[in-house]
């Protein structure tokens, strides 16, 4: 049975996550986010331009709405 990691945004109650503390999502200016090799699904924070992008079929898009 593997394990399950939450980078410490929780804290384990039996088999669920209880996350009651803030998720930090890593930063990266938009240089540094266009070195990345990021699959579908990933969601940073760009210091740039101080807003959220979402990876989304092979290209990173602006998302508003979560």
């Amino acid at each position: 049975m593997s394990t399950l990691e939450t980078n410490a945004i929780g804290k384990y109650s039996t088999n669920n996550v209880s996350v009651d503390d803030a998720l930090n999502l890593k930063s990266y200016t938009e240089a540094q986010r266009d070195a990345l090799t990021a699959v579908n699904g990933t969601i940073i924070y760009n210091t740039t331009t101080n807003q959220f992008n979402f990876r989304e079929n092979g290209a990173w898009v602006l998302k508003i709405n979560f």
